[in-house]
């Protein structure tokens, strides 16, 4: 059974080194979506994106367009089980990448919003009236829209190939670590994640732990730590964390609730517990994501 997941992708410093590679060689950014397309994380940081693209997705019919048309191809790329290349629904073009282990797609690279040769007066015309029938005035961005990056189709082939392989290869690679690890890491401690795994939206203690592991907090306490470099409560944290991740950006829930349905006993010890871990509050999070904030003033 294949233990690296999409979120555990997300979360793996050489997916963020790789994006600031790509960014710097072809001014490219590189997004992760989820196997279902729903979530949707991007690997570097949002001062490095698109100006063009960031500017369009701040505004809700624009996010909504680009979100659809994102999704629409993940369904194509999924149901195909294969790599993409593509016109999105402003004729920029883009190439969606699945990531494959063990046969089955655990998160796919989308990157691109690139032009295949310079865009001229009557195509930002036509960019124009496309999105003023759907509501959108972009007058404003035609500094930007001229300044999107510019890449021959056969370059851009290439660029996908380094995306399958880069993907597929970090894929099993740390697949291949985490099973060693897995085999070799005692009983108790896989034990213990499992049952945290499962509970954690609940009130979860350390006497609740040792017993599901079989044996006494103090045991628990030596052996986890030893063997996955954290304490089980950094690791009850850590799970909760991810859910909330996927709860901001997936939803409008509030911080109040969200903290809650993660198993934090208060919005405030969330706050505090999500900015130690990230380095930014939920809310701030939440709006680097390019999804609307709609926290009350507890958030």
């Amino acid at each position: 059974m294949a233990l690296v997941s999409f979120q555990y992708l997300a979360g793996l410093q050489i997916m963020k080194q790789f994006y600031e590679l790509f960014w710097g060689l072809f001014r490219i950014k590189v997004v992760l979506r989820s196997p279902s397309g729903n979530i949707r994380i991007p690997l570097g940081d949002p001062p490095t994106r698109i100006p063009f693209c960031t500017a369009l997705r701040k505004h809700p019919t624009g996010e909504r367009l680009c979100e659809q048309c994102d999704r629409d191809h993940v369904r194509q790329a999924r149901a195909k089980r294969c790599s993409l290349r593509y016109h999105c629904h402003i004729g920029m073009t883009e190439f969606i990448v699945p990531i494959l282990l063990d046969n089955e797609i655990i998160a796919f690279l989308i990157a691109g919003q690139i032009m295949d040769m310079k865009p001229t007066e009557e195509d930002w015309i036509r960019t124009q009236t496309v999105l003023a029938e759907r509501g959108l005035n972009i007058r404003h961005l035609r500094e930007a829209y001229f300044k999107i990056s510019v890449i021959h189709p056969g370059i851009q082939r290439d660029i996908m190939a380094q995306l399958e392989l880069f993907g597929n290869y970090v894929a099993n690679a740390q697949d291949q670590i985490l099973q060693v690890e897995s085999h070799g890491r005692p009983f108790l401690v896989q034990k213990a994640q499992s049952y945290i795994k499962k509970n954690f939206s609940e009130t979860i203690s350390l006497i609740d732990v040792a017993a599901a592991a079989g044996t006494s907090i103090r045991n628990l306490s030596r052996v986890f730590i030893r063997e996955t470099g954290m304490t089980v409560l950094d690791f009850i944290h850590h799970v909760r964390i991810l859910h909330a991740q996927e709860q901001l950006q997936t939803t409008n829930k509030s911080c109040l609730q969200i903290a809650l349905e993660s198993g934090f006993g208060t919005v405030q010890q969330f706050n505090r517990i999500f900015k130690k871990t990230t380095r930014t509050t939920p809310s701030m999070w939440r709006r680097s994501r390019n999804e609307d904030c709609t926290e009350s003033s507890m958030c």
